[in-house]
Parts: structure tokens; C-alpha cells; sequence
């Protein structure tokens, strides 16, 4: 596998903002949290191939609010390594409970929040409702989101 490392973003965040698309694309939306907590990269030899960006919601609680991965780096295991390294960061931070959402019709995300360990905890109905524009994947309009909770 090829060096996979994690770094703390330093300066302008904007500068991710397209990795951070990846994980939401609402631009709005996006710029509303985008200078909140810490944002983390994921680089594959010392290219930037994907983002986390996690807001505390309290000391005991953290929430992953976005994870952006370069298409052609997905389904690789980065993103599954990623994760399980951040969530350990986290941890290691004195976090004991990492939440993460996605959207109903994320299917392949709802997959792969469980395959790291997420368990369902709720649902937000029609947190979709905010968005300017519908979003459409898997044939579904995303209405709800689906919230994972892990301890750490």
C-alpha cells in the first residue's frame, strides 16, 4: 500500500474546498461550517487525496461533519484507513463518542459508516428540507439524515 499519512490543515481552508464537496455538495452549506473545528488530510504520498473535517459538540462528543475522498481514490481501503486512524486521533483526544450523518440515500455511505463500526442512532427528518437544490442518488431525493453514532 502506498504511504498513507494524516496532517491538521494549516491556512486557508477554501483551498479544500473541493474535497469537501465530495462529502456534501451544497456549497452554502459547506462555507456554513467550513472554519468550525479541525480539518485533517489524508495524504497519499504526500498528495492530498481526501479531508475530515470534525466539529467537538462537546467535550465528550465529536461529530465527523464531513469526509471527502478523491473519486479515484476510493474503494482502495484509504478512505476505511482514514477513518479508523482519525477516530483514534480522536481518542487519543479524550473524545469518547464520534457521530457521523448522511443522507437516506447515501446508500454506499450508510455501507461504509457501518463496515468502521458506526451503529444507527437516529434520524433527522427532513434535514434535507435547508438544501437550495433536491439531491438525487441511487434513484432516492435525500429527505432525512441518517445519524451514526461510535465509542471510542
Amino acid at each position: 500500500m502506498a504511504e498513507l499519512t494524516i496532517k491538521l490543515a494549516t491556512g486557508a481552508r477554501t483551498a479544500y474546498q473541493n474535497l469537501l464537496l465530495i462529502g456534501d455538495d451544497a456549497t452554502e452549506v459547506v462555507a456554513s461550517y467550513l472554519d468550525q473545528g479541525q480539518l485533517y488530510l489524508l495524504q497519499r504520498d504526500k498528495l492530498t487525496i481526501g479531508v475530515a473535517l470534525v466539529i467537538p459538540q462537546n467535550k465528550q462528543v465529536v461529530e465527523l461533519k464531513n469526509l471527502g475522498l478523491l473519486p479515484q481514490q476510493q474503494h482502495h481501503g484509504y478512505g476505511k484507513w482514514f477513518v479508523q486512524q482519525l477516530l483514534r486521533l480522536l481518542r487519543e483526544q479524550g473524545y469518547q463518542t464520534c457521530i457521523v450523518g448522511t443522507a437516506n440515500s447515501s446508500i454506499a455511505n450508510i455501507q461504509f459508516y457501518q463496515r468502521v463500526g458506526f451503529r444507527m442512532d437516529r434520524i433527522k427528518h427532513d434535514f434535507f428540507a435547508i438544501y437550495p437544490q433536491p439531491i438525487y442518488e441511487n434513484k432516492l431525493q435525500a429527505i432525512d439524515m441518517l445519524m451514526f453514532k461510535q465509542e471510542l
